[in-house]
This record gives structure tokens, C-alpha cells and sequence, in this order.
């Protein structure tokens, strides 16, 4: 049995050789190149599986913008319009017209004659009518005043015409028997309204002297006569104050 065991170790002695001088070192290197192999065919599969699939990516962008695309709207040609047609306005509702009266027109009757004699001078009768504006019919003469809506023309400020009044016919007051008596004297003022005929439509006496010097310088402002102011080369009415002064004679 001994025998045979040291024949066995003999054999494997021979079989087992002792490795050559170096070939320790090599083995990792070996072992290093083989895994670096392995690194490489490893990188280069995943670079084909990357441009594998590339072209996939492209065709999935292409059809979502085509996609796109057929979603946007064409304009639509407009409609060509005919000119030949008369256009239909569309009202919603009927439109009332409301018509206004105009206000009935101020009728002022008749024709005051008044016969006068100016301040020394003489005249016939004729020049001195004095008539009211409005629709002047064959009626007895009333006491009527006219206002300034009766008037023939406009009325303008006096501090806007050109040319004053003129006094054309002037008339005196008449001086009764009881302004003698009590003597009175002085001055009673007014302011007068002169239309664009000339004639006085409104009286308003600023101040008298008492004993019917009111009454008589009112009748006798009525009569007067003027050439109308002027606004550039138009007539206009206008407002003036005149003044009548009662002075006692023996």
C-alpha cells in the first residue's frame, strides 16, 4: 500500500509542473483586459440600443405634428356682397314723433292814435301814430301793452350797439292845473323800450313827483318817436332811459 501511494505522488509531481519565471504577472493583466473586454461590448450595446430606438422618437414627434397641423382652422373665403340689392335696415321698434304745438302767438288788437304836437314844432297828425306790434285788426283801440315777446326785431344790450336811438317826435307832458297849484317842479325819469320801428312799447317810470306827474309823463313817453339803435348796419330794440322835466310857468 505504501508502495502504491508514493507512486501516485510521484505521478501528480510529474503531471504539476512549476510555472515559469513572469507568469504570475500576467495573470492580471489578463484578468484586467478581459473585464475592460467586457466594459467596452457592454458601452457599444447600449450605443445600438440608443440609435435603435432613435427612430422611433422621430416618427412619434412627426405624427403629433401632423397631428397639429390638421387641428388649425382655414379661414373661410367671405361672402361676396351684392350691391345691386337695397340693404334692409332692421328697426326694433316703431319711432314716435311727438309733435310740438307752437305757442298760440299774443294777439294784441287795435291802433292808438295819438295826436300830439312835439316841443316846438308842429306836425300833422299822421307822424304821430303810434301803433303796438301784433295781428292789428279794424277793433276799438284797448290799453294793451305790448312785452318784449311782441317786438319786431331783437333785442340787444345797450352797451352792444353801435348807433343810439335819435328822438324823431317829442311830446311835453301835459302840466295840470293841480301841479300849478302846488307848484311843483323837477324831474321824473324812465326807462323806455324802443323797437326797431321806432316806437315806444314799454314805459317804466324810475321815479315822480307826485300830483299826477306819473300819469302825464307815462302818456306823454308813449307818444315819442325814434330813429332805432343800431347794432353794426341792423336794427335792434333796446332799452334807454329818458327823462321829463316839469317846470313851472307863470
Amino acid at each position: 500500500m505504501e508502495r502504491s501511494d508514493d507512486l501516485y505522488l510521484k505521478s501528480l509531481e510529474t503531471y504539476v509542473q512549476p510555472a515559469p519565471a513572469g507568469a504570475e504577472g500576467l495573470f492580471p493583466l489578463l484578468l484586467c483586459g478581459t473585464l475592460f473586454m467586457f466594459l467596452c461590448v457592454g458601452w457599444g450595446l447600449g450605443k445600438v440600443t440608443l440609435s435603435m430606438n432613435t427612430p422611433a422618437e422621430l416618427v412619434r414627434k412627426i405624427k403629433v405634428s401632423f397631428n397639429l397641423e390638421d387641428q388649425v382652422e382655414r379661414k373661410k373665403p367671405k361672402k361676396a356682397i351684392d350691391l345691386t340689392k337695397k340693404p334692409i335696415l332692421k328697426q326694433k321698434e316703431n319711432v314716435v314723433v311727438k309733435q310740438i304745438e307752437p305757442a298760440p302767438v299774443r294777439q294784441v288788437y287795435g291802433v292808438r292814435r295819438v295826436y300830439s304836437v312835439g316841443l316846438g314844432s308842429g306836425g300833422p297828425s299822421s307822424d304821430a301814430i303810434v301803433s303796438k306790434l301784433g295781428n292789428t285788426l279794424d277793433k276799438d283801440p284797448d290799453t294793451l301793452t305790448a312785452t318784449e315777446r311782441d317786438l319786431k326785431g331783437p333785442l340787444a344790450s345797450i352797451t352792444t350797439i353801435t348807433a343810439m336811438p335819435q328822438l324823431l317826435t317829442t311830446v311835453k307832458p301835459v302840466y295840470t292845473d293841480e301841479m300849478k297849484k302846488n307848484g311843483v317842479q323837477g324831474v321824473v325819469s324812465a326807462k323806455l323800450l324802443i323797437d326797431i320801428d321806432g316806437l315806444v312799447k314799454q314805459v317804466q317810470i324810475i321815479n315822480d313827483l307826485g300830483f299826477g306827474t306819473r300819469e302825464s309823463a307815462l302818456e306823454a313817453f308813449k307818444k315819442l318817436a325814434f330813429k332805432p339803435a343800431l347794432q353794426g348796419t341792423s336794427a335792434v330794440a333796446v332799452w334807454i332811459v329818458m327823462k321829463f322835466r316839469f317846470v313851472l310857468q307863470e
